[in-house]
């Protein structure tokens, strides 16, 4: 602890957290000494051939400032919910997802041999939602048109997609030849275009209905209307969300939803999520709680169940944190040197401690792993991900520990011996538990006593969601992001890192060059290697650091039946598979 500099908020939170006082945590690809056998742990079960449909899932969900699907901000899970897209990934079963596609809008599909034209069919029989103004009608090849054009027009992430918007974007037109015929044309060859076209994250290319041309008609701000396997079925703005399975979903040979729906209560306050849940009125949160909750949590009420699952349901999970810098010309972190010295003020093993609350679980008998990660969130496919702390890193590995002693020089070195005074800018907007992490990282580099952060905070809806988070690094300064992931690698490393992607904040010539041969590579093999070396190559760099992650405990009524069983996909569609026991608490104690 001694490494975090005078004590300060990182040690106070690490005692507050229980911590037996030696601060330390197994690195990447290690394990801690706990097991399963203490029984606290509830197994992972596939028990779809024993459920009940019907019943309504309750749980927590904000108001956004639009509910518009071609628009970033944190409407993510009304898209999940109610959006289709061409494509989608395909969940893996009881494991993460490997990263095959499967249909969803086209049923089946084909490219060129020269890698330059998608031809795909329409699935006939995708309806949109049983409300006006589209009354349970077929999706057709005009809606999917229609989507083309307005996100070219509108979405922020435009830029990952239409070449008339960038010209690093793979998609050249999307036209039809019938009306169930879509030919997509392709600037070059774009190794990862299927995933690309599946991408999760709102902003994205969701399907829309063609009546929102005129938002007299539907006005997207406010209405939620897409081809899912849920609609919402109510919204009252500041208290509740509603959303009803979709009868006319019938892509998903799994025949979801098996839930009639689910009703989402506006409850900002984490200590309010918390009490309600534990008096039985919410199932579960798309984020949970935090680690330090879980344990005393269950003694509280013994009928919860833990299992290991995080917020994409896997259970090695990373703190959901990325720093980036400000790259305008009077910016401290424009010289990499400063962005080096931040990050050697952080000691991720006592972050993920803090964080993770590793300590007490293997106190509890319960198995823990951490993990450093770079440039990849731990989610990634197998085999993606190259661990920092290895001989195969390079170099580079050594920013991977502190290192105040060399932050001291490389500050000095880059004319700052004296400190850095600095903009620190956060948002209110991402919750409790990002509030934390952004405390516990920003005071390690404050405790340090070589970085004076002077922190701001913006509020997300007029000010970070429409200007500061898709400004590309113009300013000076720094901040930390709720990190967001692609499941492909390669689009997700692209995005963060290519100067035309959508989460860029900062980056180089080299970076650009490295990620678009990475891109047009077809070898899957080959195109990994690619990733690896850009990996090592932004562990130098710094321009958006994580600090790393650790298994992760989720606590959740019993009567939520088929946790964890299909990951990997986004949360709507994770809830589609989830069926209630009403033989179960809360239901029946």
């Amino acid at each position: 602890m001694s490494a975090v500099g005078g004590g300060g908020l990182a040690t106070a939170l690490l005692a507050a957290c229980g911590d037996d006082g030696d601060g330390s945590g197994d690195n990447a690809g290690g394990s801690g000494g706990g097991t399963a056998s203490s029984g606290i742990l509830a197994p992972v079960q596939d028990e779809t051939k024993s459920l009940t449909r019907g019943g309504i899932y309750k749980s927590v969900l904000g108001t956004p400032p639009t509910l518009d699907p071609h628009l970033t901000g944190p409407q993510t899970t009304h898209c999940w919910m109610c959006y289709s897209q061409l494509l989608k990934t395909r969940p893996g079963h009881m494991q993460n997802t490997g990263g095959e596609i499967d249909p969803e809008l086209l049923e089946s599909w084909e490219i060129s041999p020269d890698k330059l034209t998608i031809t795909g069919k329409l699935h006939p029989g995708t309806a949109f939602a049983p409300i006006a103004p589209v009354n349970g009608r077929n999706v057709d090849i005009q809606d999917i048109l229609f989507s083309w054009n307005r996100y070219k027009a509108v979405s922020p992430r435009r830029g990952d997609l239409a070449n008339e918007v960038d010209p690093n974007a793979p998609v050249l037109s999307m036209t039809a030849t019938d009306s169930r015929t879509l030919v997509i044309k392709l600037a070059k060859p774009y190794a990862p275009i299927f995933s690309a076209l599946s991408a999760k994250f709102n902003g994205t290319l969701y399907t829309i209905p063609k009546e929102a041309e005129n938002t007299a008609t539907l006005d997207l701000k406010g209405n939620v209307v897409g081809s899912g396997p849920f609609y919402m079925s109510e919204w009252v703005p500041t208290q509740k969300t509603s959303f009803r399975r979709n009868p006319g979903f019938k892509m998903d040979k799994r025949d979801v939803p098996y839930i009639e729906g689910a009703d989402f209560f506006d409850l900002p306050e984490y200590a309010t999520q918390l009490s309600q849940f534990m008096a039985g009125a919410i199932h579960d949160t798309y984020g949970n709680f935090q680690q330090m909750d879980i344990l005393p949590t269950k003694k509280q009420v013994p009928a919860l169940e833990i299992q290991a699952g995080g917020n994409d349901t896997t259970a090695l999970t990373g703190a959901q944190i990325r720093a980036f810098f400000g790259h305008n010309a009077d910016s401290p972190f424009k010289d990499e040197r400063v962005r080096q010295a931040f990050v050697l003020t952080w000691d991720r093993d006592l972050f993920l401690e803090t964080d993770f609350n590793i300590s007490q679980f293997e106190q509890q008998g319960l198995p823990m792993e951490t993990i450093y990660v770079n440039g990849l969130r731990d989610q990634s496919w197998p085999g993606w991900l190259l661990d920092p702390l290895s001989k195969d890193f390079g170099p580079n590995t050594k920013y991977f520990k502190s290192d105040l002693t060399e932050a001291k020089r490389l500050l000095a070195a880059a004319g700052f011996a004296n400190g850095v005074d600095h903009d620190a800018f956060v948002t209110p907007g991402y919750g409790a538990t990002f509030q934390k992490r952004f405390d516990i990282l920003i005071g390690m580099a404050r405790d340090s006593g070589l970085f004076r952060p002077k922190i701001e905070s913006l509020d997300f809806a007029s000010v970070w969601n429409v200007t500061f988070r898709n400004n590309d690094g113009a300013f000076s300064g720094m901040s930390f992001i709720l990190d967001i992931n692609e499941l492909d690698p390669a689009v997700d490393m692209f995005a963060h890192y290519h100067k035309s992607g959508s989460k860029f904040f900062g980056g180089d010539a080299t970076f650009d060059g490295m990620l678009e041969k990475m891109v047009a590579e077809f070898d899957p093999e080959k195109r990994k290697t690619m990733a690896h070396e850009v990996q090592r190559y932004e562990g130098g760099k710094n321009y958006q650091p994580l600090p790393g992650g650790a298994t992760t405990f989720r606590i959740t009524w019993p009567a939520l039946r088929n946790k964890f069983v299909w990951q990997g996909d986004s949360q709507g569609r994770y809830l589609a598979t989830l069926w209630l026991d009403q033989g179960k608490a809360p239901f029946k104690s």
